[in-house]
C-alpha cells in the first residue's frame, strides 16, 4: 500500500547514529556508511539533503565529519523525511487541490487528508532521541523495546 522509499528509511537511520553519538567528535561518511551499510555515494547525497535542512552539520577537516546541527529532542522524524523526500502527499489534490479539477466534487480527497494528517502527527511526534532511548534498550537486551514510539 504505503511504503516509505529508501532515502527516508536509510536517512532515518544515519540520523540515528548521529543522535546516538551526539556528544562525540564528527562522525566521518565511511563510518558511518559501514555501520549503517549504506553506499557512501547514496548516503553522501543524503547528507547533503540534510545539511541543506539544517539538520546536520558538515565539518571539514581532518577531525571533520557530519554531527547534529540541534539537539536530538529537536528533530522529528517527520523532518529527517521531508528533507529527503519532501511533504508528504497520499494524493496530489491533498497539498495543492488545484492540480486535480475533480478535487472541489471528490469524496475521497477528505479520506486521503485524514491518512496524511494521521502519518504527519505520528512521525511529528517521533524524536530522535526517543529513537536512540529505544535503541539502547534493544542494544542492551533489556526485553522488548518499547512499541509506544
Amino acid at each position: 500500500m504505503f511504503a516509505l522509499s529508501t532515502k527516508g528509511r536509510y536517512a532515518t537511520r544515519a540520523m540515528v547514529e548521529l543522535a546516538s553519538r551526539h556528544d562525540s567528535p564528527p562522525a566521518q561518511l565511511a563510518e558511518l556508511s559501514a555501520s549503517q551499510d549504506i553506499s557512501a555515494k547514496y548516503l553522501s547525497h543524503l547528507m547533503s539533503a540534510l545539511v541543506s535542512a539544517g539538520l546536520v552539520d558538515s565539518r571539514r577537516g581532518k577531525n571533520g565529519g557530519f554531527i547534529l546541527a540541534k539537539a536530538p529532542e529537536q528533530i522529528r522524524v517527520y523532518d529527517i523525511l521531508r528533507a529527503v523526500e519532501g511533504p508528504a502527499e497520499t494524493a496530489p489534490c491533498t497539498g495543492r487541490p488545484e492540480r486535480c479539477r475533480r478535487s472541489e466534487q471528490c469524496v475521497t480527497r477528505s479520506v486521503w487528508q485524514k491518512v496524511e494528517d494521521s502519518l504527519t502527527s505520528v512521525l511529528e511526534g517521533i524524536s530522535l532521541s526517543d529513537l536512540v532511548r529505544k535503541q539502547r534498550i534493544l542494544t542492551a537486551g533489556e526485553g522488548k523495546s518499547d512499541d509506544s514510539i
